[in-house]
């Protein structure tokens, strides 16, 4: 059942991501719930379906093939957890595998898989660079924002 302040219907798609080797199309919702499709065959089939520790919003979300791990980022406690997905059962409740701690609400992740490093993009426009191994920022990027207006 989820822990969640309101119904899953309400919830809606918070973030997506499809995955071109392995065929996956992976979903999260407003309550820490990821969907795994599995599209390889003609009609969709949900592979997997866990709730993640974080009972709030994921808004980043990526995927490794080569290691099958997962990487959410919430939007409202700017917490970055890693699953490895080849532990998670098809219907069960996940603890990550690693936590990372931001200060700031998480709008976006990306994932090097050659430099083992997590990216963050963040609600005050930041960037962090986390190194996945020491599961600590390696370096924060300051971007200043620049509105034009078009009369």
């Amino acid at each position: 059942m989820l822990d969640c302040p309101v119904s899953y219907a309400e919830t809606g798609l918070s973030n997506s991501y499809y995955d071109v080797k392995t065929k996956r199309f992976l979903a999260s919702d407003m309550c820490g719930v990821v969907l795994v499709y599995d599209l390889q065959k003609p009609e969709p089939d949900i592979k997997q379906r866990f709730e993640t520790t974080n009972k709030t919003g994921i808004r980043g979300l990526c995927f490794d093939p080569i290691y099958n791990l997962l990487f959410t980022g919430s939007i409202d406690n700017g917490e970055i957890c890693v699953f490895n997905i080849d532990l998670i059962g098809k219907d069960t409740t996940a603890q990550a595998t690693i936590t990372m701690k931001s200060k700031t609400q998480v709008r976006c992740l990306a994932w090097s898989a050659s430099r083992k490093e997590v990216y963050s993009g963040h609600e005050d426009g930041t960037i962090t660079i986390w190194d996945l191994k020491k599961q600590m920022p390696i370096c924060k990027i300051s971007l200043k924002i620049c509105m034009v207006f078009i009369k």
